[in-house]
């Protein structure tokens, strides 16, 4: 099978299209034959090696976590799934493993996929779908009737945190540049701040909860303008959010969180149901064959995509 795969840390120019052996499910997972995958911002990461200290160095890491596709084959303990399902994943392997036109994946961690989406549509929403939605829930713990701030909000996890939150019944102020207003407006926020135009902190608006999903808020002064119980997560670690996770939290009536997404087929047959009910869809930057991997990594590190960046594995298939 074809797999993008790294042999070493680096420049884009690590990334390399390869021949690989096709993995065999152990009894617990789905061979899942990917039509397509998606690039995420921690892609960029684990390749530059800036997180090293949690992927390790042993090599080749085959590259991606986001796939849609069908099952090509069922392990022996898995009974929900069958061969020739549609399905959706954010992968449980260290690195993904996605990006390849096979892939192994624990079948709890995977979803049917929504009818109402295509292919593509589906293999953008795993990684960050699933990251916005455990964000406000678990994180902000967000309510009905609450409002919260969403920093970052035109990006890949911040127009499904968008959707999440409508569909949770609260109040939403989305926080990007001033020529995506239209798009997250449609996408359901209540009020839009034009980042180059103002800051995303006037100093007097009170939100239940903050989520900052490109990490570019101070805790410190974000924490002013939330609740007394108030919940600020954020996406991207920063250390006065690490040292209120482990001190601060203990003693504060407001609360801190770094989000760490986790692979959960049951979280994604929440996000297929929002989607089957018209209240959450993708929003697509670009389509890129597997070749053109390196591509979506440089626009990625620009910080100016507009949803999510998708990689045709099997192009024909959405």
């Amino acid at each position: 099978m074809q797999a993008v795969v790294i042999d070493k840390y680096g420049s884009v120019d690590v990334l390399q299209l390869r021949e690989l052996e096709r993995p065999s499910p152990q009894a617990d997972q789905v061979l899942i034959e990917v039509y397509y995958a998606s690039i995420n911002p921690i892609d960029t990461k684990i390749r530059d090696g800036s997180m090293s200290f949690r992927f390790g160095k042993s090599f080749p890491k085959i590259m991606g976590f986001d796939a849609s596709g069908v099952v090509h084959e069922v392990g022996a303990a898995v009974t929900h799934l069958k061969v020739g399902d549609a399905v959706y994943a954010r992968s449980d392997q260290l690195c993904g493993h996605t990006q390849a036109e096979f892939v192994a994946i624990g079948a709890s961690a995977v979803a049917k996929k929504p009818s109402s989406l295509s292919y593509i549509e589906a293999a953008a929403m795993p990684l960050a779908g699933l990251t916005a939605l455990q964000g406000l829930r678990d994180d902000c713990q967000l309510q009905a009737g609450q409002h919260v701030l969403i920093v970052g909000a035109s990006g890949g996890v911040g127009t499904y945190a968008i959707q999440i939150a409508k569909a949770m019944g609260a109040t939403v102020t989305a926080v990007c540049s001033g020529v995506n207003a239209d798009l997250v407006v449609g996408l359901g926020a209540d009020k839009v701040i034009d980042y180059h135009q103002s800051p995303a902190l006037d100093g007097h608006t009170v939100y239940d909860a903050i989520y900052d999903v490109v990490g570019s808020l101070a805790y410190g002064k974000a924490r002013k303008q939330l609740s007394r119980r108030g919940h600020f997560a954020a996406a991207v670690p920063s250390l006065n959010v690490i040292f209120s996770m482990f001190i601060a939290n203990r003693w504060r009536r407001q609360q801190a969180r770094f989000v760490m997404c986790k692979s959960s087929g049951v979280d994604l047959e929440m996000l297929a149901q929002w989607a089957e009910q018209g209240k959450l869809r993708s929003i697509i930057d670009e389509v890129l064959p597997l070749n053109k991997v390196q591509k979506g990594h440089q626009k990625i590190a620009t910080k100016r995509c507009v949803g999510k960046i998708v990689i045709a594995v099997q192009p024909n298939t959405a």
